[in-house]
């Protein structure tokens, strides 16, 4: 029988840990340094917190390692996160239960919640970059696997959102968070299906002294495959209010421009936008009626209207919706209104201008409404726009919040543009707004044209 094997000795001024010397186990060394005791047992936000842009050096929200434990028997229990195959870490073999690290804790929320976000770019008052992934998935999209647009522009909201907001609290001025006050045209270049990667990237492009501008891209990545291709482009205009009083506009942190064009130009879109924003609030009087027994291919056939009740999850720390909210509603019913009028599956092609005129605040009832305005042989021009019913803490009049156009286009089961019933107007005021949507059809496609020669010749 083999004979046990000899404790080693402790070292000096260290205690065995009793019954432990007994068994044959070899003491461990206890330092009486709570940090020497756990090395990686530092404040876990040393570890997770999102680099700053500078290339080296600490994050600026992070805590020295060498800091006092903040939480030392919390730290006690923390152990060094293992990665490997069967059997890595301690204790995997029992049961396959394994004492892991917080950040093995976090994994599978982050894994399920499918979003992942990293930044890159200028610390302080220069322009910055951001970019969030997520996968989409079948709730995301409509029954012939097409991602609504709704769920892209609200995933390019929140990017804007999250970037403006960081620096509009960068200097030293009051807490405040970004309020998304305009959207320019957006337009979606392809087709997002279930499974594939949403990358969304936001950059500052411009800033006055009340206003933000962000630029964003959105690719669509294959993961099986590895394939990427650009979805969107978007500009995004937004307003940074006080948390203290949110009817206050606080002052934007000027950022650093590479060249003095590049500011020249951020101000002439913030003129043309801050001129676009002024006419279309002129002629935000329009309402939608219904109609008895029309007849199909009219407007009054497949114009729709969606209700909705404001709640917390749909709201900023101020208590205003967020306009990603807003403008996945406004897809839904715009998407109504085109599926009524061809009968096929359809695709949100662009969106015209989206302006956000006034905030929309919980507990609001708020009712979207939805109608053709235009058709050309493969695309339909339809007018949203939503209107607030504030009853609950501040009882007041119905008011226009927000407004746009939508273009949609019919699809086959392959995805091949389809034939666009014409629409049918009855009115005056339907003919006006025919001629409208299609001065804008044909400027936008000039422009298109425009692009796709500049393209060519260079």
């Amino acid at each position: 029988m083999q004979k046990p094997r000899a404790a080693a000795p402790a070292p000096p001024g260290r205690a065995a840990a009793p019954g432990r010397a007994a068994q044959g186990h070899r003491p461990r060394p206890v330092p009486s340094c709570p940090e020497e005791r756990r090395p990686w047992a530092a404040p876990r936000w040393t570890r997770v917190a999102l680099r700053s842009s500078s290339p080296s050096g600490p994050p600026h929200n992070a805590a020295p390692r060498s800091a006092p434990a903040r939480y030392p028997r919390a730290q006690r229990r923390l152990r060094p996160l293992r990665t490997g195959g069967a059997g890595a870490g301690r204790g995997a073999g029992r049961g396959g239960r394994s004492r892991f690290s917080a950040a093995a804790a976090a994994a599978p929320l982050l894994a399920g919640a499918g979003a992942a976000m990293s930044e890159r770019g200028a610390a302080g008052p220069g322009p910055a970059t951001i970019q969030v992934s997520r996968i989409m998935r079948p709730d995301d999209a409509n029954i012939a696997g097409n991602v609504h647009g709704g769920t892209v522009l609200k995933m390019i909201e929140e990017a804007g959102a999250i970037i403006s907001t960081r620096h509009c609290n960068s200097g030293q001025g009051e807490p405040c968070v970004a309020a998304l006050a305009r959207v320019e045209r957006t337009d979606f270049l392809s087709p997002m299906c279930i499974g594939e990667v949403a990358n969304v990237s936001a950059e500052i492009t411009y800033t006055s002294k009340h206003s933000v501008e962000v630029q964003v891209n959105v690719m669509s990545e294959n993961i099986l495959t590895g394939a990427k291709k650009v979805t969107n482009k978007a500009t995004l205009w937004y307003v940074p209010l006080s948390l203290k009083n949110v009817n206050k506009v606080v002052e934007v942190p000027p950022i650093q421009y590479v060249h003095k064009e590049q500011e020249d130009e951020g101000r002439k879109r913030y003129e043309e936008q801050k001129l676009d924003r002024l006419e279309t609030k002129q002629r935000n009087g329009d309402v939608i009626l219904p109609v008895i027994n029309p007849e199909p291919h009219t407007v009054g056939y497949s114009q729709s209207s969606l209700i909705h009740l404001v709640g917390p999850s749909d709201c900023t720390l101020l208590g205003f919706v967020h306009g990603g909210v807003t403008m996945k509603l406004m897809d839904e019913v715009a998407g109504i209104v085109a599926a009524r009028h061809c009968k096929t599956n359809i695709v949100t092609a662009s969106v015209d201008a989206i302006n956000f005129h006034e905030k929309i605040k919980k507990g609001s009832v708020i009712t979207i409404s939805g109608r053709m305005t235009f058709t050309s042989n493969k695309s339909m021009e339809i007018e949203v726009f939503v209107d607030a019913d504030p009853f609950v803490d501040e009882p007041q009049e119905r008011y226009r919040a927000v407004s746009a156009f939508f273009t949609y286009v019919s699809l086959s089961k392959e995805g091949k543009p389809l034939p666009v019933p014409q629409l049918l107007t009855e009115s005056e005021e339907e003919k006006r707004r025919f001629e409208e949507g299609k001065g804008r059809y044909l400027q936008t496609k000039a422009k298109r044209q425009a692009q796709m020669q500049q393209a060519a010749q260079h």
